[in-house]
């Protein structure tokens, strides 16, 4: 993601951590929501007959 683009992100994000972290360039961005059950089922078994 290029550089202004985060920062736009960034500034309609929900909340922002601030951690100790020294590295360059170690932003990411976390989404918000609900896992639903159903997404993480495994999708079907192939059939063997």
């Amino acid at each position: 993601m290029e550089r202004f683009d985060f920062y736009d992100r960034a500034r309609k994000a929900f909340a922002i951590v601030q951690t100790g972290e020294t590295a360059l360039y170690g932003n990411i961005i976390l989404k918000m929501g609900v896992i639903s059950e159903a997404s993480q089922t495994e999708p079907p078994a192939a059939d063997k007959s």
